[in-house]
């Protein structure tokens, strides 16, 4: 009886572990992709910078936020980027 026990519970830790291992794995296609940027190598794409428009100088552009804490820290680093 014991042993039975024991190829149970072995057969049901390797069930467990194999759906664990495939939630993890790498799917299709759809999931949400990396950001891009330069953290990936700096391909073309990454190096496209905005130019200046001298047109757009005089132009004022309001950056709001949501009130809570992250929000607020990242509305504030989006507005020292656009500056």
């Amino acid at each position: 009886m014991r042993r039975t026990s024991r190829i149970i519970l072995a057969a049901l830790m390797a069930a467990i572990l194999s759906l664990a291992v495939s939630a993890c794995g790498g799917g299709g296609g759809g999931g949400g992709g990396g950001g891009g940027g330069q953290a990936e190598g700096g391909g073309a794409k990454a190096q496209q910078a905005i130019k200046r428009d001298s047109a757009n100088a005089g132009k004022k552009v309001t950056v709001g936020s949501k009130n809570f804490p992250e929000q607020l820290v990242l509305g504030e680093i989006y507005s020292q980027s656009l500056e």
